[in-house]
């Protein structure tokens, strides 16, 4: 059923509601009878928290193109940056370089105090799988598992323990936890990922583009989630993004357009 904006928006732009009939009419109320608070701005908390990784000196380049130059950064837990610039500024590039994925050309790479310079490949999948939630544009969801299933399955993987059922409900996805991946819509299956990588509470959660297939009410939704992330528990998030809604809930911005410079604080 599809509400009036007006109407969410005077409510607190819940993301859960329940249902009673009263006198003939249906009457919504947000769960636990209090509004989400996506409407409003999670309160910044200042970036206090332990450097979680870190960029040193960092140059990245393809070829003749250079897409960082002696980036240097610091990403504290507690914290939710987010990284902005034009298309091809390097911010993709940023995120697999924290997650090891990628080398630098140049500088040096730390997560969890470690380096990333001399480690195997082994020992960077290691390092990831203890300490890393990647949430990529594409979800990379298994088609004919449902969506708790899917959450499960990562946790298994990584050998991590959490709620599958509690992070799909945090995203809003309560009512399609069995329903098959294959089966939802692309938001939808952006939302999975997102419950996916939440749910193994790592120690740094780099997000790329999170809320490009999400219309502006579930956009909100999941910045606001994130927000909640970093303070509530501590987590370094780093979000790619061109979103205006995710750029406003961050306490950081970190902006890679050549003729903007690096660090924009909020």
């Amino acid at each position: 059923m599809r509400l009036p904006d007006a109407a969410l928006a005077a409510a607190g732009h819940p993301s859960l509601v329940t249902v009673a009939a009263n006198g003939g009419r249906l009457v919504l109320r947000p769960v636990d009878g209090t509004p989400d608070a996506g409407v409003e701005r999670i309160a910044a908390a200042p970036a206090s928290g332990p450097v979680v990784a870190a960029l040193e000196a960092v140059e990245k380049r393809y070829g003749t193109r250079t897409v960082l130059d002696g980036l240097s950064r610091g990403f504290h837990g507690g914290a939710l940056t987010a990284v902005v610039g034009r298309s091809g500024s390097g911010k993709t590039t940023l995120l697999h370089l924290l997650a090891g994925l990628e080398r630098p050309s140049a500088g040096d790479v730390t997560l969890a105090g470690t380096s990333l310079e001399a480690l195997t490949r082994a020992q960077l999948a290691g390092l990831r799988r203890g300490h890393v939630a990647l949430v990529t544009q594409e979800p990379g969801l298994v088609p004919y598992l449902t969506a708790r299933e899917n959450v499960e399955l990562g946790l298994y993987l990584r050998g991590a323990e959490g709620d599958a059922r509690q992070a799909l409900v945090e995203v809003g996805l309560a009512p399609d936890l069995d329903v098959p991946a294959a089966r939802l819509s692309a938001g939808e299956r952006q939302r999975v990922a997102l419950a996916r990588a939440l749910a193994t509470r790592a120690d740094i959660l780099l997000v790329d583009e999170p809320t490009a297939r999400l219309d502006e009410e579930n956009a909100r939704s999941a910045s606001v989630l994130l927000a909640r992330a970093a303070h509530e528990r501590g987590t370094a998030v780093v979000c790619a993004t061109h979103d205006s809604v995710l750029i406003e809930q961050a306490d950081e911005t970190l902006d890679l357009d050549p003729d903007g410079g690096y660090a924009l604080p909020v």
